[in-house]
């Protein structure tokens, strides 16, 4: 995983304006978005204090729907400095994958990391290094770990990390992933049974399930859906508790509840 320094506020305007070029937007339509990029005036503010005006020479403006494109144009030309590797590319979070096998396996990585420092700097952008991790996903028992660098500083080794929301151990097994889910999700479940003692219509209640807690139970599930019948159950917990709050809601004894009943009740269906 790989890291950039800042990226949305260091990108130069003029290698925007040069990608522009590149691709063949000229004339006026190129003369409008450096109008848009260029000549903006721009001031600090430190505990109510703020500094004279000055004139922003890099940065797309964040918050609009044109300075995210146009950020998009310029990363998208990483590709070409990489070279019989495989990458995902998601706004300013790269990442750089390969199968490997032997020694030489690492140091084509190792290669590629360095045609991406080069490509950083022609294109005036910077890695972090402190924030770049490299991890190995596998089943063996002594897999091959090579100490990879940016610019000179060697790269921390992780066996678990975060991805787009999403906890990545070397096993694949989502065992972190989905405890944290699970918690998130019954913390989530508690604000609801809070906020809501005096709602008396189950219709209601299942809405603010459906929005506030069944979301956090099912993102990226088509990455990490369980395949042990524990953390199935880590997930269904969340739902079996929330099916016990809406049966007192109903006034149905708790041993008298019938979970599959209950979940396929009409209400359920129609919201």
């Amino acid at each position: 995983m790989t890291d950039f320094s800042k990226a949305f506020d260091r990108l130069p305007h003029r290698t925007i304006l040069d990608v522009l070029s590149s691709l063949g937007v000229f004339g006026s339509f190129h003369a409008w978005i450096a109008s848009y990029l260029t000549a903006r005036q721009l001031s600090v503010r430190v505990n109510g204090v703020a500094s004279r005006s000055f004139i922003a020479t890099s940065g797309v403006p964040q918050g609009s729907h044109l300075g995210p494109f146009l950020f998009n144009l310029v990363i998208n030309g990483v590709i070409s400095s990489l070279h019989c590797i495989k990458f995902l590319i998601y706004a300013d979070d790269l990442k750089l994958f390969f199968a490997i096998r032997d020694p030489s396996d690492c140091l084509l990585l190792q290669q590629n990391l360095d045609a991406l420092s080069l490509w950083c700097d022609q294109n005036g952008l910077a890695l972090n290094p402190s924030k770049c991790a490299v991890t190995s996903f596998h089943r063996s028992h002594s897999p091959v770990k090579h100490p990879y660098l940016i610019n000179g500083a060697l790269l921390s080794r992780k066996d678990d990390i975060v991805d787009l929301g999403v906890h990545l151990d070397s096993q694949l097994s989502f065992s972190n992933h989905i405890a944290q889910v699970a918690s998130r999700g019954m913390r989530a479940l508690g604000f609801v049974k809070r906020n809501s003692r005096e709602f008396t219509q189950p219709s209601a209640l299942v809405t603010l399930y459906k929005t506030l807690v069944q979301p956090i139970l099912e993102y990226a599930s088509v990455i990490w859906s369980p395949y042990y019948n524990c953390h199935t159950l880590q997930i269904e917990r969340v739902f079996r508790a929330f099916l016990r709050f809406l049966a007192y809601k109903l006034s149905i004894p708790r041993e008298n509840i019938d979970y599959h009943e209950l979940a396929c009740w009409q209400v359920f269906s129609k919201t």
